[in-house]
C-alpha cells in the first residue's frame, strides 16, 4: 500500500521522524533501509511513501502517521514486456554498451543521449558510432 498526504505533509512527517532521531538523511536512508536518492524521491513528494515504511517509522519515533494522510491505495509494479533480437549483431551490441555505459533514455520515446570526452572520444563517436 502507498500512502497519499496532503501537500507538504509527506516532507512534513519525514523531517519531524529525522529531527526526532536526530539523524542525518544519509543515517535515516541507511536506518530505513533505503537509498538516499529514495528518500529524497519522498522527502520532494515526486513518490508516494511505502505504508510499511511509515509504520517502520512510527515503531522507531512513535510519530503517528495517520494524521498525516487522506487515504492508502494499491501499488502495483507494472513491466513491461521487450522484444530481444533473434540473432546478435556485433554494432547492436556496441551501442548497448554505450548507452548503458555513458548513455540516458528519457521519458519520451525517441529521447536517447550520449555524454562522451570532447577529447578522448571524438575520433570513436565520428568514426565508429
Amino acid at each position: 500500500m502507498r500512502l497519499i498526504f496532503n501537500k507538504g505533509l509527506q516532507k512534513k512527517f519525514l523531517n519531524n521522524a529525522m529531527k526526532s532521531l536526530n539523524l542525518t538523511s544519509d543515517s535515516f536512508s541507511k536506518l530505513l533501509g533505503i537509498s538516499r536518492a529514495t528518500l529524497y524521491n519522498y522527502l520532494s513528494e515526486k513518490y508516494n511513501l511505502p505504508e510499511n515504511l511509515a509504520i517502520k517509522i512510527f515503531n522507531k519515533t512513535n510519530i503517528d502517521y495517520g494524521k498525516y494522510i487522506i487515504k492508502k491505495v494499491e501499488y502495483k509494479f507494472v513491466r513491461k514486456k521487450i522484444s530481444l533480437p533473434k540473432s546478435t549483431d556485433p554494432k547492436l551490441a556496441e551501442f548497448i554498451g554505450i548507452l548503458l555505459g555513458d548513455g540516458h533514455l528519457g521519458k519520451l520515446n525517441s529521447e536517447i543521449s550520449i555524454t562522451c570526452n570532447l577529447v578522448l572520444d571524438y575520433d570513436y563517436m565520428k568514426n565508429y558510432v
